[in-house]
């Protein structure tokens, strides 16, 4: 009675028959002739008792007497709720639901409830199509020592074939109905297309290790990033650690700690290199230089009240620029130029009247430096002087860096006007400007005649650099900070989301060749390392994991 119930809920409340826009498998922004949508009688008592009745009965077919069920917000809450309501005496269940994303204030909770290592874990949700959200539930409950052991949903828009990943972690998965069930009465049959399992199935080898002991799960902006210099690895953390990591052995060969900073901010700053030195910048005020195999400490520079900037060098004169944020006013920001072999003050430009986060670049042709800064000016500087050379004002901050095209003739850059800049580096003179529809954090990549940048839009673009045109445009599930970064050898795009996917682009199309799933945000550029052949990937995630993931 329950399952007929359903089924004339489903197909006269919940069924839509109109084109709505969703994303395709490989990221594109697509129109689909139909939708279910269940968020309309979900609190319906009907609805609840049956989807409740239907539940149980499996559980107990199953013959569980212990469970923990729980789901994603907002979708699964009203389900939950129902399960607890009608909840038979004689099986003992508690609920939990996992966010979207962390809260950024209180307790910062992703998951909201208890958890138990020890009893079986079922995840439920209205639909089961692609399986994001449900892969994503899965990865993050198994970050936590969680065991989904069961997939239980009211529609499958697929043949259970396409969710052998789920098989294969040993999770089973019971559908009350499918959509081959309502086509005597709806005009749908099951998906047969490819399925997300594919492009997920590309790199499945995921080692993770943690070595940020007290993450700072209130900000959620580009943190430090890690480097790769030969087999070593260099990042910051948000305890105040510059960490030097060997990825062969797999260990920490030292640490350097920063005892204090601001606003709970310890090191935002990505560290450079230069010979035998590691540079970065501190929320202490400081600008650091140590000893790349000991972390011995070099110099020090005591310019600034803060330095979130991540630093740039002139390796032919052996120079670090950095920018610079002060606590004066109208005077909020500047740039420093360093000897590095040294430490001596070259110059300093200290007339910007917006904090300087933004990081510098440097081009060697033309012997500039330009930098961003939240007062909206991208400023370019005769490197060795300072000399001001000339200003672009956009009408938001520019919070990150900048990159030349491979004929140093233009630089770009985004601002949080939603635009994204591309100027003469000769004269700083407009030569395209295209927009966005959200912020952006991050900085574009010339490549090839393109130009690729992310935005806080959810979606990463590519523009023809000559023909001003948009060339490919990719749709995630989350905003993005994380930088593109190009991949010679693949030819393709790689860049990390706040849904915690890594997305593999080809350059040339704009199809997303590969995806891998995470338990939290990824919100620095990653790091791409070729070695005997195989490829891999160095992740750093918001809550300071370390991912080494490869095929």
């Amino acid at each position: 009675m329950s399952k007929s119930s359903l089924f004339s809920i489903i197909h006269k409340d919940v069924f839509e028959n109109k084109k709505i826009k969703t994303i395709s498998q490989n990221g594109a922004d697509e129109p689909v002739d139909f939708i279910f949508d269940f968020k309309g009688v979900s609190l319906r008592t009907d609805f609840l008792k049956s989807f409740a009745t239907e539940f149980w009965s499996y559980i107990e077919m199953e013959g569980l007497k212990k469970v923990q069920v729980g789901g994603m917000e907002t979708g699964a809450i009203a389900l939950l709720a129902g399960l607890s309501l009608y909840a038979p005496t004689d099986i003992e269940a508690n609920f939990f639901f996992i966010r979207k994303s962390r809260k950024r204030h209180d307790l910062a909770k992703i998951i909201e409830g208890e958890l138990n290592k020890n009893v079986s874990c079922i995840l439920i949700d209205d639909i089961l199509n692609k399986g994001n959200t449900l892969r994503k539930q899965v990865v993050l409950l198994e970050a936590e020592g969680i065991k989904v052991t069961h997939l239980f949903t009211c529609l499958r828009f697929r043949d259970n074939s396409a969710y052998e990943e789920f098989a294969h972690r040993g999770i089973k998965i019971k559908s009350i109905f499918e959509l081959n069930n309502f086509s005597s009465v709806l005009p749908v049959r099951n998906i047969k297309e490819k399925t997300e399992a594919d492009l997920f199935a590309v790199y499945t080898k995921v080692e993770k290790a943690t070595f940020t002991r007290h993450p700072n799960l209130y900000l959620v902006v580009p943190k430090s990033a890690p480097l790769l210099v030969e087999d070593y690895l260099y990042f910051g953390t948000d305890d105040g650690n510059m960490i030097c990591l060997d990825t062969v052995q797999k260990k920490v060969v030292w640490e350097f700690a920063i005892t204090f900073g601001s606003a709970g901010k310890r090191i935002l700053s990505s560290p450079a290199y230069y010979k035998d030195s590691i540079i970065f910048g501190a929320y202490d005020g400081n600008v650091y230089c140590l000893n790349r195999f000991t972390g011995h400490k070099q110099w020090v520079n005591f310019e600034a009240d803060w330095v979130g900037s991540s630093p740039a060098i002139n390796t032919k004169e052996g120079v670090v620029y950095v920018g610079l944020e002060y606590g004066l006013f109208k005077k909020r920001g500047g740039l420093v130029a360093i000897k590095i072999k040294t430490g001596t003050v070259l110059w300093t430009y200290r007339d910007m009247t917006g904090l300087t986060h933004a990081s510098p670049a440097y081009n060697a042709k033309h012997d500039i430096v330009v930098c961003g800064c939240n007062d909206g000016f991208m400023r370019a500087f005769k490197a060795k002087t300072g000399e001001l050379m000339w200003e672009f004002k956009t009408e938001g901050d520019i919070k990150y860096g900048a990159s030349f095209d491979e004929t140093n003739t233009y630089v770009t850059f985004a601002s949080f006007d939603k635009n994204i800049y591309v100027v003469s580096l000769k004269d700083g003179i407009l030569f395209a400007r295209h927009e966005t529809e959200g912020e952006i954090y991050s900085h574009p990549i010339f490549q090839a005649g393109t130009v690729v940048a992310t935005s806080l839009d959810k979606h990463i673009y590519c523009f023809g650099l000559n023909t001003k045109s948009l060339l490919w445009k990719v749709g995630t599930n989350g905003r993005i900070f994380s930088l593109p970064v190009y991949d010679k050898k693949a030819e393709t795009i790689v860049v990390g989301g706040n849904d915690g996917v890594l997305y593999e682009i080809q350059h040339a199309t704009g199809v997303v060749v590969a995806k891998v799933q995470l338990p939290d945000r990824i919100v620095n550029r990653v790091v791409i390392q070729y070695k005997q052949q195989s490829k891999i990937f160095f992740v750093l995630s918001h809550e300071g994991h370390l991912f080494r993931i490869s095929a």
